[in-house]
């Protein structure tokens, strides 16, 4: 109980930086060992405020609810969220982010879009031999 509070942001419940690394450390290492596709996507909040923060849970919210279990979705830091799709090329992946430019788009985050608020959202897949931090710098993260 409480290493799960621990390895969760408190502000939109998702994982921590700390806890997304060590997950992106293994999924990069696992990748790297059998061949297998690994795709990360970037979801960074421009224009956010102490005033206007009150998109932080709902976007947390529908990222968490459009990610399959085996998928990682942390904040990685005040503004910036990610997501780690193990077995998932750059086009299924990119499927995933057309869905999240729906969502964002949707009647429920007119209200932050008026308040200046942008989302932008990107994907990179992960090149063979490629180490986490590189990974990381590739998505602007």
């Amino acid at each position: 109980m409480l290493r799960e509070l621990r390895d969760r942001d408190s502000e939109s419940g998702l994982l921590t930086s700390s806890s997304f690394y060590q997950g992106l450390l293994r999924e990069v290492a696992r990748s790297e060992r059998y061949g297998n596709k690994l795709s990360l996507i970037r979801v960074g909040l421009r224009g956010l405020s102490r005033g206007n923060r009150g998109v932080v849970l709902p976007l947390a919210s529908k990222l968490a609810d459009n990610v399959r279990t085996i998928d990682y979705a942390g904040r990685w830091s005040d503004s910036v969220f990610l997501l780690l799709l193990p077995e998932t090329d750059a086009a299924g992946a990119q499927m995933l982010v057309d869905k999240l430019q729906e969502v964002v788009k949707a009647p429920a985050f007119a209200e932050h879009r008026e308040a200046g608020i942008k989302i932008d959202i990107d994907v990179v897949e992960w090149e063979h031999g490629e180490d986490a931090s590189a990974l990381l710098a590739r998505i602007g993260a």
